[in-house]
Protein backbone atom coordinates (compact mmCIF):
# COMPACT_ATOMS: atom_id res chain seq x y z
CA UNK A 1 0.00 0.00 0.00
CA UNK A 2 2.78 2.31 0.95
CA UNK A 3 4.46 1.47 -2.41
CA UNK A 4 1.34 2.50 -4.28
CA UNK A 5 1.15 5.74 -2.30
CA UNK A 6 4.79 6.54 -3.01
CA UNK A 7 4.86 5.50 -6.69
CA UNK A 8 1.25 5.91 -7.76
CA UNK A 9 1.99 8.80 -10.11
CA UNK A 10 4.69 6.89 -11.99
CA UNK A 11 2.46 3.82 -12.18
CA UNK A 12 -0.37 5.92 -13.58
CA UNK A 13 1.90 7.35 -16.23
CA UNK A 14 3.10 3.85 -17.12
CA UNK A 15 -0.44 2.48 -17.42
CA UNK A 16 -1.48 5.49 -19.48
CA UNK A 17 1.44 4.81 -21.82
CA UNK A 18 0.52 1.17 -22.14
CA UNK A 19 -3.07 2.13 -22.91
CA UNK A 20 -1.95 4.59 -25.56
CA UNK A 21 0.25 1.99 -27.23
CA UNK A 22 -2.63 -0.45 -27.19
CA UNK A 23 -4.93 2.07 -28.82
CA UNK A 24 -2.29 2.80 -31.45
CA UNK A 25 -1.92 -0.88 -32.21
CA UNK A 26 -5.67 -1.19 -32.51
CA UNK A 27 -5.68 1.81 -34.84
CA UNK A 28 -3.04 0.17 -37.05
CA UNK A 29 -5.35 -2.74 -37.75
CA UNK A 30 -7.81 -0.77 -39.93
CA UNK A 31 -4.90 1.17 -41.50
CA UNK A 32 -3.20 -2.07 -42.48
CA UNK A 33 -6.48 -3.40 -43.78
CA UNK A 34 -6.95 -0.22 -45.83
CA UNK A 35 -3.47 -0.57 -47.30
CA UNK A 36 -4.16 -4.18 -48.17
CA UNK A 37 -7.32 -3.07 -49.93
CA UNK A 38 -5.34 -0.42 -51.80
CA UNK A 39 -2.75 -2.97 -52.93
CA UNK A 40 -5.49 -5.37 -53.98
CA UNK A 41 -7.30 -2.65 -55.94
CA UNK A 42 -4.03 -1.54 -57.56
CA UNK A 43 -3.18 -5.11 -58.50
CA UNK A 44 -6.62 -5.60 -60.03
CA UNK A 45 -6.33 -2.34 -61.95
CA UNK A 46 -2.88 -3.24 -63.29
CA UNK A 47 -4.17 -6.64 -64.37
CA UNK A 48 -7.01 -4.96 -66.27
CA UNK A 49 -4.55 -2.61 -67.97
CA UNK A 50 -2.34 -5.57 -68.90
CA UNK A 51 -5.29 -7.65 -70.10
CA UNK A 52 -6.81 -4.84 -72.17
CA UNK A 53 -3.54 -4.39 -74.03
CA UNK A 54 -2.01 -7.87 -74.28
CA UNK A 55 -5.02 -10.18 -74.11
CA UNK A 56 -7.49 -8.10 -76.12
CA UNK A 57 -7.98 -9.54 -79.62
CA UNK A 58 -8.63 -6.13 -81.18
CA UNK A 59 -4.99 -5.20 -80.47
CA UNK A 60 -3.45 -8.49 -81.68
CA UNK A 61 -3.06 -7.66 -85.38
CA UNK A 62 -2.12 -4.05 -84.76
CA UNK A 63 0.53 -4.93 -82.17
CA UNK A 64 2.14 -7.27 -84.72
CA UNK A 65 2.05 -4.63 -87.48
CA UNK A 66 3.27 -1.93 -85.12
CA UNK A 67 6.15 -4.05 -83.89
CA UNK A 68 7.33 -5.89 -87.00
CA UNK A 69 5.99 -4.14 -90.11
CA UNK A 70 5.45 -0.51 -89.16
CA UNK A 71 7.77 1.00 -91.75
CA UNK A 72 6.22 -0.74 -94.76
CA UNK A 73 2.56 -1.17 -93.72
CA UNK A 74 1.63 1.47 -91.16
CA UNK A 75 3.91 4.45 -91.82
CA UNK A 76 2.89 4.90 -95.52
CA UNK A 77 -0.77 5.15 -94.51
CA UNK A 78 0.03 7.61 -91.73
CA UNK A 79 2.11 9.69 -94.15
CA UNK A 80 -0.72 9.64 -96.70
CA UNK A 81 -3.18 10.85 -94.04
CA UNK A 82 -1.05 13.97 -93.56
CA UNK A 83 -0.21 14.79 -97.20
CA UNK A 84 -3.12 13.26 -99.16
CA UNK A 85 -6.00 12.71 -96.69
CA UNK A 86 -8.54 12.95 -99.49
CA UNK A 87 -7.01 9.88 -101.19
CA UNK A 88 -7.34 7.50 -98.24
CA UNK A 89 -9.24 4.29 -98.99
CA UNK A 90 -11.77 2.77 -96.61
CA UNK A 91 -9.24 0.06 -95.69
CA UNK A 92 -6.61 2.69 -94.89
CA UNK A 93 -9.08 4.69 -92.82
CA UNK A 94 -9.91 1.56 -90.81
CA UNK A 95 -6.20 0.96 -90.18
CA UNK A 96 -5.71 4.58 -89.10
CA UNK A 97 -8.57 4.30 -86.63
CA UNK A 98 -6.93 1.23 -85.11
CA UNK A 99 -3.57 3.02 -84.94
CA UNK A 100 -5.15 6.03 -83.26
CA UNK A 101 -6.91 3.74 -80.77
CA UNK A 102 -3.57 2.19 -79.85
CA UNK A 103 -1.81 5.55 -79.57
CA UNK A 104 -4.68 6.98 -77.52
CA UNK A 105 -4.39 4.00 -75.18
CA UNK A 106 -0.75 4.91 -74.52
CA UNK A 107 -1.75 8.56 -74.22
CA UNK A 108 -4.39 7.68 -71.58
CA UNK A 109 -1.96 5.58 -69.52
CA UNK A 110 0.55 8.44 -69.52
CA UNK A 111 -2.22 10.86 -68.53
CA UNK A 112 -3.01 8.64 -65.54
CA UNK A 113 0.64 8.60 -64.56
CA UNK A 114 0.94 12.35 -64.97
CA UNK A 115 -2.01 12.84 -62.62
CA UNK A 116 -0.67 10.27 -60.10
CA UNK A 117 -3.30 7.61 -60.64
CA UNK A 118 -0.53 5.16 -61.54
CA UNK A 119 3.11 4.99 -60.48
CA UNK A 120 5.92 5.19 -63.00
CA UNK A 121 7.37 1.81 -61.97
CA UNK A 122 4.10 -0.01 -62.75
CA UNK A 123 3.54 1.80 -66.03
CA UNK A 124 7.14 1.16 -67.02
CA UNK A 125 6.82 -2.52 -66.17
CA UNK A 126 3.98 -2.98 -68.66
CA UNK A 127 4.79 -0.53 -71.46
CA UNK A 128 8.54 0.27 -71.46
CA UNK A 129 9.16 -2.16 -74.34
CA UNK A 130 6.64 -0.39 -76.57
CA UNK A 131 8.06 3.05 -75.86
CA UNK A 132 11.47 1.66 -76.86
CA UNK A 133 9.96 0.29 -80.10
CA UNK A 134 8.48 3.68 -80.95
CA UNK A 135 11.93 5.30 -80.73
CA UNK A 136 13.45 2.99 -83.34
CA UNK A 137 14.50 4.47 -86.73
CA UNK A 138 11.83 2.34 -88.45
CA UNK A 139 9.18 4.26 -86.48
CA UNK A 140 10.61 7.70 -87.20
CA UNK A 141 7.38 9.05 -88.72
CA UNK A 142 5.85 8.99 -85.24
CA UNK A 143 8.00 12.06 -84.55
CA UNK A 144 5.75 13.93 -86.93
CA UNK A 145 2.45 12.09 -86.41
CA UNK A 146 2.44 12.43 -82.61
CA UNK A 147 2.59 16.21 -82.91
CA UNK A 148 -1.09 15.99 -83.87
CA UNK A 149 -2.79 15.78 -80.44
CA UNK A 150 -0.63 13.16 -78.70
CA UNK A 151 1.02 15.52 -76.23
CA UNK A 152 1.83 13.08 -73.40
CA UNK A 153 3.18 10.39 -75.71
CA UNK A 154 5.34 12.88 -77.63
CA UNK A 155 6.76 14.17 -74.33
CA UNK A 156 7.50 10.63 -73.09
CA UNK A 157 9.41 9.85 -76.29
CA UNK A 158 11.10 13.26 -76.27
CA UNK A 159 9.59 14.20 -79.64
CA UNK A 160 8.88 17.89 -80.42
CA UNK A 161 5.24 18.95 -80.48
CA UNK A 162 5.82 21.45 -83.31
CA UNK A 163 8.48 19.83 -85.49
CA UNK A 164 9.95 21.47 -88.54
CA UNK A 165 9.59 19.59 -91.82
CA UNK A 166 12.56 18.84 -94.04
CA UNK A 167 13.24 17.45 -97.51
CA UNK A 168 16.59 15.74 -98.15
CA UNK A 169 17.65 16.16 -101.81
CA UNK A 170 20.69 14.61 -103.48
CA UNK A 171 20.23 15.18 -107.22
CA UNK A 172 18.88 17.84 -109.56
CA UNK A 173 17.08 19.64 -106.73
CA UNK A 174 20.28 20.21 -104.73
CA UNK A 175 22.04 23.58 -104.81
CA UNK A 176 25.10 22.45 -106.80
CA UNK A 177 22.78 21.46 -109.67
CA UNK A 178 20.80 24.68 -109.59
CA UNK A 179 18.44 23.70 -106.79
CA UNK A 180 14.65 23.84 -106.95
CA UNK A 181 14.85 27.35 -108.39
CA UNK A 182 16.42 25.99 -111.59
CA UNK A 183 13.67 23.45 -112.17
CA UNK A 184 10.98 25.02 -114.32
CA UNK A 185 8.68 22.09 -113.56
CA UNK A 186 8.27 23.38 -109.99
CA UNK A 187 5.91 26.29 -109.40
CA UNK A 188 7.11 29.57 -107.92
CA UNK A 189 4.90 28.89 -104.87
CA UNK A 190 6.77 25.63 -104.27
CA UNK A 191 10.15 27.27 -104.70
CA UNK A 192 9.27 30.02 -102.19
CA UNK A 193 8.43 27.43 -99.50
CA UNK A 194 11.78 25.60 -99.66
CA UNK A 195 14.51 27.06 -97.46
CA UNK A 196 18.13 25.77 -97.64
CA UNK A 197 19.12 24.36 -94.25
CA UNK A 198 22.60 22.91 -94.65
CA UNK A 199 23.75 19.44 -95.66
CA UNK A 200 22.71 15.93 -94.65
CA UNK A 201 24.17 12.43 -94.63
CA UNK A 202 22.38 9.11 -94.65
CA UNK A 203 23.60 5.53 -95.05
CA UNK A 204 22.55 3.73 -98.21
CA UNK A 205 23.63 3.36 -101.85
CA UNK A 206 23.54 6.02 -104.56
CA UNK A 207 23.26 4.99 -108.22
CA UNK A 208 24.14 7.13 -111.23
CA UNK A 209 21.66 7.06 -114.14
CA UNK A 210 23.50 9.74 -116.11
CA UNK A 211 21.19 12.73 -115.93
CA UNK A 212 19.83 11.89 -112.48
CA UNK A 213 20.70 9.71 -109.46
CA UNK A 214 18.77 7.20 -107.42
CA UNK A 215 19.11 6.53 -103.69
CA UNK A 216 18.21 3.23 -102.02
CA UNK A 217 18.21 2.53 -98.30
CA UNK A 218 20.47 -0.53 -98.47
CA UNK A 219 24.22 -0.16 -98.07
CA UNK A 220 26.78 1.53 -95.87
CA UNK A 221 27.85 4.47 -98.06
CA UNK A 222 27.24 7.87 -96.50
CA UNK A 223 25.10 9.52 -99.17
CA UNK A 224 25.32 13.31 -99.02
CA UNK A 225 23.09 16.11 -100.22
CA UNK A 226 21.23 19.26 -99.27
CA UNK A 227 18.60 19.69 -96.58
CA UNK A 228 15.64 21.95 -97.39
CA UNK A 229 13.11 23.13 -94.82
CA UNK A 230 9.53 22.73 -96.05
CA UNK A 231 7.41 25.64 -94.88
CA UNK A 232 4.16 24.19 -96.19
CA UNK A 233 3.58 20.45 -96.65
CA UNK A 234 1.16 21.07 -99.53
CA UNK A 235 4.12 21.80 -101.83
CA UNK A 236 4.99 18.10 -101.65
CA UNK A 237 2.16 17.58 -104.17
CA UNK A 238 4.17 19.59 -106.71
CA UNK A 239 7.46 17.88 -105.89
CA UNK A 240 5.81 14.45 -106.05
CA UNK A 241 4.75 15.19 -109.63
CA UNK A 242 8.29 16.28 -110.50
CA UNK A 243 9.73 13.07 -108.99
CA UNK A 244 7.07 10.92 -110.70
CA UNK A 245 5.74 9.66 -107.38
CA UNK A 246 2.07 8.64 -107.34
CA UNK A 247 0.77 7.94 -103.80
CA UNK A 248 -2.01 5.81 -105.31
CA UNK A 249 0.46 3.68 -107.29
CA UNK A 250 3.54 3.47 -105.10
CA UNK A 251 4.77 0.23 -106.61
CA UNK A 252 4.77 1.68 -110.13
CA UNK A 253 6.31 5.05 -109.25
CA UNK A 254 9.87 5.92 -110.30
CA UNK A 255 10.55 7.25 -106.80
CA UNK A 256 8.77 6.67 -103.49
CA UNK A 257 8.77 9.48 -100.94
CA UNK A 258 9.61 8.21 -97.47
CA UNK A 259 10.13 9.76 -94.06
CA UNK A 260 13.51 8.61 -92.73
CA UNK A 261 15.90 9.24 -89.87
CA UNK A 262 19.02 10.94 -91.17
CA UNK A 263 22.45 10.08 -89.80
CA UNK A 264 23.56 13.73 -89.84
CA UNK A 265 21.79 15.69 -88.53
CA UNK A 266 19.85 13.11 -86.49
CA UNK A 267 16.40 14.33 -87.51
CA UNK A 268 13.48 13.02 -89.52
CA UNK A 269 13.17 14.14 -93.14
CA UNK A 270 11.39 13.27 -96.37
CA UNK A 271 13.56 11.72 -99.07
CA UNK A 272 12.77 10.23 -102.49
CA UNK A 273 13.91 6.61 -102.64
CA UNK A 274 14.55 5.14 -106.09
CA UNK A 275 11.96 2.49 -106.96
CA UNK A 276 13.22 1.34 -110.36
CA UNK A 277 15.68 -1.30 -111.53
CA UNK A 278 19.28 -0.62 -110.44
CA UNK A 279 20.86 -3.62 -112.18
CA UNK A 280 23.87 -2.47 -114.18
CA UNK A 281 23.74 1.10 -112.88
CA UNK A 282 27.10 2.42 -111.61
CA UNK A 283 27.37 3.13 -107.89
CA UNK A 284 28.43 6.62 -106.77
CA UNK A 285 31.17 5.52 -104.38
CA UNK A 286 31.75 9.02 -102.99
CA UNK A 287 28.12 9.31 -101.93
CA UNK A 288 27.73 12.68 -103.68
CA UNK A 289 26.24 12.74 -107.18
CA UNK A 290 27.45 15.12 -109.86
CA UNK A 291 26.29 15.51 -113.45
CA UNK A 292 28.86 14.15 -115.90
CA UNK A 293 30.61 16.95 -117.91
CA UNK A 294 29.08 15.84 -121.20
CA UNK A 295 25.54 15.94 -119.73
CA UNK A 296 23.40 19.11 -119.66
CA UNK A 297 23.06 20.70 -116.22
CA UNK A 298 19.30 21.12 -116.43
CA UNK A 299 17.67 17.75 -116.99
CA UNK A 300 14.17 16.90 -118.08
CA UNK A 301 14.48 13.76 -115.98
CA UNK A 302 13.50 13.79 -112.33
CA UNK A 303 16.12 13.43 -109.62
CA UNK A 304 15.81 14.47 -105.99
Amino acid sequence: MQFLLQHGDQLGIFLTGVGTIGLCLLALVPIAAFRDQQHTAKGQWLFRVFSNFYLNERFDELRALFEYNFEMSVAPVMEKSIIYPELLTSTEITLLRKVDTLLNYFEYVLFLEKNRFIEWKYRNLIFSYWFTVMKQPSHVFLRDYLSYDFENLAAELNFPMKPKHYLAVYGTLSAEHGGPFAQEQLSSATQSKLVPSGEFRIKGTLYDFGTYPGFVQFGETLVRGQLLEIQNLEILHDIDRYEEYDPQRRGESLYVRRFVLLDEPAIGAWIYVYNGDVNGAPVVESGRWRVAPQQPQQSTQPGP
